[in-house]
């Protein structure tokens, strides 16, 4: 019976070392989904935060004149609050030409989703998986309704316009909308061969890379590019004052935008300028 005894120990703890190489599998799994679901969570905060409204746009065609007195001249222009903060990105030549070639290049990188969903998410690494409840981050979002729109079929050109960030960076909110359902489609196979399986997973090769910035896709355009950080005084004196801002001069050609927003107080531009200052850093 000793030898019996013996043999039985020695299974029991052959087991016993596998079920816990299998619960450190386990745990693995589900600090791995954690940290998936709490990207979609986050992704999703920051895609609600450009949806809120408070900012101003100007889109200013391609014309002759000062960029400076087209903005101030521009009606339903933004009023002064006493403080402000946004970006502008103006284009000024000589000729007409070569700022309609940087006003399209504007367009080009504003439209255009900064955020290929394909470079966002890493393909999962699957073997086996234990089984997990779809928690409520994972559901898609609606790509039709954050698709990128013309500035053409929103703002009237050479006019301030009330606007979201969604409206002004469409292609951005586009991105982000497209990597955030990327994820959450891996993460639903994901859980979908936990459940079949009932095992635990070995790994989950996961990434979300920070979104393409703005100021690179717009190199090569033949711009200024002005950030206001939140700080007291009217935006466009701002802007004129700012380090490096383009001369004004009613004979040149200019193209471009601007995108504002104002405030009675420096505190309550921080939210939004944290939104914008994701997508225009320097």
């Amino acid at each position: 019976m000793g030898g019996i005894t013996a043999k039985a120990n020695d299974a029991i703890a052959q087991v016993q070392g596998g079920l816990n190489k299998l619960n450190n599998q386990v745990d693995l799994m589900k600090a791995n989904m954690t940290a998936v679901v709490n990207a979609i969570s986050s992704s999703k905060s920051a895609l609600n935060k450009l949806m809120e409204s408070g900012f101003y746009m100007i889109n200013l065609s391609p014309k002759k004149g000062s960029w400076s007195s087209r903005l101030s001249s521009a009606p339903n222009a933004p009023p002064n609050l006493g403080y402000c903060c946004g970006t502008a990105v103006i284009s000024i030549a000589a000729d007409i030409a070569t700022v309609v070639n940087a006003y399209q290049g504007i367009l080009d990188a504003i439209k255009n989703p900064m955020a290929d969903a394909t470079n966002i998410v890493s393909p999962f690494d699957f073997s086996d998986f234990i089984p997990e409840e779809e928690p409520d981050d994972l559901e898609e979002l609606d790509e039709d309704d954050m698709a990128a729109m013309d500035w053409s079929d929103i703002f009237t050109t050479d006019e301030w316009t009330s606007a979201t960030l969604k409206d002004v960076f469409g292609g951005y909110a586009e991105g982000v909308a497209k990597a955030i359902n990327k994820l959450s489609k891996s993460a639903k196979s994901l859980l979908a061969s936990t459940n079949q399986s009932s095992r635990a997973a070995s790994a989950i090769n996961k990434g979300l890379n920070a979104t393409k910035n703005l100021m690179t896709q717009m190199q090569g355009t033949g711009v200024y590019a002005i950030v206001l950080a939140p700080g007291a005084g009217n935006y466009l004196t701002r802007l004129q004052n700012e380090l490096g801002a383009p001369p004004s001069s009613g004979q040149l050609y200019t193209s471009g935008y601007a995108c504002i927003t104002v405030a009675d107080s420096l505190s309550a531009l921080g939210a939004k300028y944290e939104s914008l200052s994701k997508i225009v850093s320097v």
